[in-house]
């Protein structure tokens, strides 16, 4: 019940950082309080999950960090929309692998119907 409520309160945080961007005055401490949301549902899930590899991990987010960092440093105004279409097209690629590893795990009969409904649908 408490991982529930959780998960709930950093929906609402993440739904409420959203709903900031519409003016251009609130859109900084929305976009901080997205990814404040974001960065508590990554700590979450990792301590739901215990990664395999804490190096690795830890590598990989650097990496993302660093390419993330210098691309927003030198995106000029004009060139968002590309940005943002870039990035749904990333979106998509990551929703193609979750859906495919839903497809090609194996678990238990009676979760196999979600997995493949879930995988599916994403």
């Amino acid at each position: 019940m408490l991982q529930l409520l959780a998960d709930i309160a950093i929906s609402l945080i993440l739904i409420a950082g959203i709903s900031q961007f519409r003016a251009p005055r609130s859109a900084r401490f929305g976009n901080l309080t997205a990814a404040f949301a974001l960065l508590c549902a990554t700590a979450i899930v990792l301590g739901r999950h215990r990664p395999v590899s804490i190096p690795l991990l830890s590598a990989a987010a650097a990496l993302g960090i660093a390419v993330g960092w210098l691309l927003a440093a030198r995106i000029h105004m004009i060139q968002i929309p590309a940005m943002v279409a870039f990035q749904h097209g990333m979106g998509g690629v990551a929703a193609f692998l979750v859906s495919f590893v839903e497809l090609t795990r194996t678990t238990g009969e009676g979760l196999r119907a979600m997995s493949e409904t879930s995988a599916l649908l994403g």
